[in-house]
């Protein structure tokens, strides 16, 4: 990641990806606190047993375990009463989406028709598809109404308290009792998820 004292932390990739920053200074830390040249040539082994002994615990789940678009047709039962109709679109905007998190894609912009399952999609099932692999993640999300905000926070919450998601995947969070609202909750790996709308402060929760 960083050359100190001649030593370059060369981590897999598959890690070194979704290393945050708080990771970035632990490892240099303990690199700093290697000194001598037989301790640094053994930093490397040491960080990624480290990693892979789940101290650092945001990196325990690097990959989804099934892929966003089976995840939508799996789970759409628990938020939408009629039945799920797979198309394309659908596939296309999981997979987008999926991009998005992976880092190949920095922007998207999603432009369908009303009732194409695009806020469900969006709003409700990709952040609590993340947090099955990724539970330190933080969102934020707005709308131009509150109302529909506050709704489609409300319908992410309800998946994971389902007992579909519990069961496959509540051995990786617990969300947090003493904030738990309708508008913003946090998980015990350090994730959160907070809506806003057009008027609503959206600043001051990034850490």
């Amino acid at each position: 990641i960083s050359p100190l004292g001649g030593l370059m932390i060369d981590l897999p990739p598959e890690l070194t990806a979704f290393l945050s920053a708080a990771e970035i200074v632990e490892i240099e830390q303990l690199a700093l606190e290697l000194p001598d040249e037989p301790s640094r040539r053994a930093a490397k082994a040491l960080i990624i047993e480290k990693l892979q002994t789940g101290r650092m615990d945001s990196l325990k789940y690097v990959k989804p375990p099934l892929p966003l678009r089976e995840f939508l047709r799996e789970g759409w039962h628990v938020v939408e009463p009629g039945k799920f109709i797979s198309s394309w679109h659908t596939d296309a905007i999981c997979d987008h989406l999926e991009a998005v998190i992976a880092g190949t894609i920095r922007n998207l912009l999603i432009n369908v028709p009303p009732r194409c399952s695009k806020s469900t999609i969006v709003s409700v099932m990709w952040p609590t598809h993340t947090w099955t692999y990724r539970p330190h993640l933080k969102w934020l999300f707005s709308s131009y109404d509150e109302g529909l905000a506050t709704g489609h926070s409300w319908e992410a919450r309800l998946m994971l308290r389902s007992d579909w998601y519990q069961s496959n995947w509540g051995h990786v969070f617990e969300l947090v009792h003493d904030n738990n609202q309708k508008t913003r909750y946090d998980n015990t790996k350090l994730g959160y998820r907070k809506s806003t709308s057009v008027g609503s402060a959206a600043t001051g929760f990034g850490g």
